[in-house]
């Protein structure tokens, strides 16, 4: 299981996309691995992709392929949501090709809060991971 890999869909062509789309797939990671609740602004913000592109991410982070995480959502008003990312702890974090280099690639991660680490240490800080019951998966 891995973020990397081909994407569904009529329009996906592999040579085209496959590139750009998985590294997509890796920043909205790296904003989303602390566990804050962001809106799809605020992770473009972060990221730099399109909003639309970001939901699709998203969505893609709950398939089976790609590690079937669980990717929180909930209604703040009109038609504004917030998203939370609790990675599976039976998958693999994804690998970077420069562990130094942040989703900004500035090197720290300021970016994301100062939060260093991934969220396989998730249950050691004192959080549970999320059921599916109560939850929208």
């Amino acid at each position: 299981m891995t973020l990397e890999g081909d994407r569904g869909g009529d329009t996906f062509d592999h040579d085209r996309d496959y590139a750009r789309l998985n590294a997509q797939h890796l920043r909205v990671y790296e904003a989303m691995k602390d566990h804050q609740w962001r809106t799809l602004q605020m992770i473009s913000g972060i990221t730099g992709d399109p909003e639309a592109s970001i939901s699709a991410r998203l969505r893609d982070f709950r398939k089976a392929k790609f590690g079937k995480h669980w990717m929180i959502r909930r209604h703040i008003e009109g038609g504004l949501w917030e998203y939370r990312l609790f990675w599976n702890p039976k998958a693999p974090e994804p690998e970077r090709e420069d562990e130094n280099k942040d989703v900004d690639g500035s090197g720290s991660n300021e970016t994301i809060q100062g939060y260093q680490g991934g969220l396989l240490g998730f249950e050691e800080q004192g959080h549970a991971y999320p059921t599916q019951e109560g939850t929208d998966l």
